[in-house]
């Protein structure tokens, strides 16, 4: 049978990564995996194979720049235009002409609301996959994103009914029967959360199967890592860190500038172009990669990573027992971290710091006992989670679905 892998929304290799792993098993189990994603050129670095079927993914980004962040799951639709017909439309109809380029039996999706609502007006099935943020807990009203001082729970019923009338009105313009509750559309059915509890985005989800992250062997390399210096423990020195950071990143050169100035032994991933783009920033104790690299590979072993706090990150840094020192961009973002350092296992960067600050807090983490011991018992607790039996055992589960 054939299967389209999605994703639509978000940004970096989290989402790619996942859904290649999947595809792989997918495609051991005898069916013929393509995929479109909003950054085709994530493919290669996620392991998808060159012959493979990619194309780009139709996207609904914010209607205006610096516009106000969205309250919650429904909030966040409304304000990429899904009341709006002439732009929601022109994207289904954009997706109606993928799925008959490539005639999927059935659509695995991470992230990808539009496609969720083409695919039920194509009357294709679809399993969605995805961290806590990608699929939120189906409560009424929705949990917000970052909770308020007061309840806003007339907003959010406001926000619903407005999407639940957008949504009705496009299902009766494609002639399809409506439907009670639109969230439950996008964000229910058939799911798996490939994340796990302490990782989850919102708190205290009620029965809940966590999967974990999936994995695939061949994603990223085993880095080159400068010399390490003799310690000083006053410093970082004889100290491993990997930074995987987007390199528009305004933190970036300050922690680049701070991780030399400690003697910190430092690989960088900052795009497939961060090596040229930061050409000046590269010392002898600080060199970039190309590609991302496998944190799992014995090689790669290091004290800390700084990252934005991506779910595949954190989740492959934690497991191996490594403390995180997150950067946060988005909201997304900014619930794991608050939920990772509430339990010790990461600190926060934010935009207000100086390079004193930002050289003080990495030192702090990489002498900060607390947390490398809440990171060590992380791992301790995960010792026998396995992410390449993660990505088969969803792929099975999908593959008996797509013949009944």
């Amino acid at each position: 049978m054939n299967v389209l892998m999605v994703w639509e929304l978000g940004a970096g290799l989290g989402h790619t990564i996942p859904l290649a792993a999947i595809g792989a098993c997918l495609t051991g189990n005898g069916h013929h995996v393509s995929y479109a994603l909003r950054k085709p050129k994530t493919a290669a670095a996620a392991g998808i194979e060159p012959g493979v079927d990619v194309c780009a993914a139709p996207t609904m980004g914010p209607l205006r720049p610096n516009q106000n962040a969205a309250y919650d799951c429904a909030d966040m639709l409304l304000l990429r235009g899904y009341e709006m017909p002439d732009r929601l439309d022109g994207r289904l109809d954009s997706w109606l002409r993928i799925f008959e380029q490539f005639s999927p039996g059935t659509i695995v999706t991470d992230h990808a609301p539009g496609a969720r609502l083409a695919a039920e007006i194509a009357g294709i099935p679809t399993h969605a996959i995805g961290n806590g943020f990608a699929i939120p807990p189906l409560t009424s009203p929705l949990q917000p994103f970052i909770q308020p001082p007061n309840s806003h729970v007339t907003r959010q019923q406001d926000a619903e009914r407005r999407l639940n009338d957008a949504i009705n009105a496009a299902l009766c313009r494609y002639g399809r029967p409506e439907i009670e509750r639109a969230v439950d559309l996008f964000f229910g059915g058939s799911t798996f959360l490939i994340t796990l509890e302490e990782l989850d985005n919102y708190n205290n989800r009620q029965g809940a199967v966590y999967y974990g992250p999936p994995f695939r062997e061949s994603a990223g390399v085993s880095p080159q890592w400068p010399p390490r210096r003799p310690p000083q423990w006053s410093t970082g020195a004889s100290k491993r860190v990997f930074v995987y950071l987007y390199p528009d990143a305004p933190v970036l050169p300050m922690v680049l500038t701070g991780l030399d100035q400690l003697g910190v032994s430092t690989v960088v991933y900052a795009g497939p172009n961060g090596a040229s783009d930061f050409a000046h920033l590269t010392t002898r104790n600080v060199v970039f990669t190309e590609q991302p690299f496998a944190l799992t590979k014995p090689p790669t072993r290091c004290d800390l990573v700084i990252c934005q706090g991506g779910g595949n990150t954190v989740a492959t840094s934690l497991l191996q027992g490594i403390p995180v020192l997150i950067y946060p961009r988005h909201v997304e973002q900014q619930m794991a971290c608050r939920h990772l350092k509430s339990q010790g296992l990461a600190e926060i960067l934010d935009n207000t710091s100086d390079q004193d600050t930002v050289s003080q807090t990495i030192l702090q983490c990489l002498n900060n006992e607390s947390l490398h011991k809440c990171a060590a018992a992380f791992a301790r607790k995960y010792q026998s989670f396995d992410g390449k039996h993660v990505a088969k055992s969803i792929a099975d589960q999908i593959s008996p679905r797509m013949s009944s």
